[in-house]
């Protein structure tokens, strides 16, 4: 029972993480947006996924953002760029192997790095979306959970009802780019 209730929890997550970050994309600030025509990398050239990054960073400068508590929501292809810019992974002490270990995968232009297989399909790609703390608010309950006797099988079941909500309460304070990864020379 334990085993799949890790596994209902995990699922919860995840649902909600896709909602979060597909209103975050739709409710960004129109003029904080990189078209994929902006942001098309190839692999052979991944130094220009830091590059983005800075991009993003000099939109939220521009929009009066806090620099403290910024983040960046980046898709495991992009995230793999990122791996191979010696800028990005320079960092290796002791803190920046702690911080990854905790779902960060690290720091990179003024942002803590989050990657997510959530991140939203762009018109071209995938989006990267990149914020501060005070940009979204979000709320969750689980309402209510109960056990059960499952009808057709000899096992006990638990239900429950998980409710949640977010509003983009700062569009100016997000970025975001749709990104293209391209492959070739």
């Amino acid at each position: 029972m334990s085993e799949q209730a890790r596994k209902a929890a995990y699922l919860l997550r995840d649902v909600a993480d896709q909602y979060v970050a597909g209103l975050m994309a739709t409710d960004v600030d129109s003029g904080n947006v990189i078209s994929s025509s902006d942001a098309t990398i190839n692999k052979s050239s991944p130094e220009a996924a830091y590059e983005l990054l800075v991009d993003l960073a000099v939109i939220l400068d521009e929009n009066n953002v806090p620099a403290e508590g910024r983040w960046v929501i980046v898709p495991p292809a992009f995230h793999g760029l990122l791996l191979r810019d010696t800028r990005f992974i320079g960092a290796g002490d002791a803190q920046g192997a702690a911080t990854r270990a905790n779902g960060v995968v690290g720091q990179a232009a003024g942002f803590s790095v989050r990657r997510s297989n959530n991140v939203p399909d762009g018109d071209s790609g995938k989006m990267v979306i990149a914020g501060y703390v005070g940009a979204t608010t979000y709320a969750e309950q689980i309402s209510s959970v109960e056990a059960f006797r499952m009808e057709k099988r000899f096992a006990d079941a638990v239900k429950g009802l998980h409710l949640y909500g977010a509003k983009v309460v700062r569009p100016t304070a997000l970025a975001a780019a749709d990104v293209v990864i391209t492959s070739g020379s």
